[in-house]
């Protein structure tokens, strides 16, 4: 429900991190170099000059953000705060952007975050007590699910049904 929420205010602000936070759980990822550029892609579309614009505008942002805090970021902790505020934007609350990188042909990347999501989320069962634990949870919850439905619907395209589970 976070992810999909387009309200502003605390449910709004909640989604934004844990897209944010997910994007950072990733980056160790193989693949996540594909992912990068894919959703610096979606995120600054538009002409080649627009998107470098608007790239280096939204770099200087964060770079004064970090530093009116006392914090001075290197060149790839820039770029990783650069593309989990990318990720904020693209990732609308439906599986469009997973099929997106599936058809480019990174379907196994979106395969192996949707095994680390699942494998977190089978670890958090136990520590969702709190309202704001459950929130956050259900957030990680939808974007797990999001990227199955979009695995299976590329199984399904593809001619994958072996009657497995498409998503393995």
């Amino acid at each position: 429900q976070l992810v999909r929420s387009n309200r502003l205010g605390a449910g709004e602000l909640r989604r934004v991190v844990v897209l944010h936070e997910l994007t950072h759980f990733i980056e160790k990822s193989k693949g996540y170099e594909e992912y990068k550029a894919a959703v610096l892609e979606a995120a600054y579309a538009g002409g080649e000059d627009y998107r470098a614009q608007m790239l280096e505008r939204d770099r200087e942002d964060i770079r004064e953000e970090y530093s009116r805090h006392g914090v001075t970021l290197s060149e790839s902790e820039l770029d990783a705060e650069l593309v989990a505020a990318a990720t904020e934007t693209v990732i609308g609350g439906d599986e469009v952007f997973f099929e997106q990188l599936i058809e480019s042909g990174k379907r196994s990347f979106v395969k192996r975050v949707y095994m680390k999501l699942r494998t977190f989320l089978n670890r958090q069962k136990a520590k969702k007590a709190s309202p704001e634990a459950r929130e956050h949870y259900d957030a990680i919850q939808k974007a797990h699910d999001l990227m199955e439905q979009a695995l299976r619907k590329s199984a399904k395209l593809t001619g994958n049904e072996t009657g497995s589970d498409p998503t393995t």
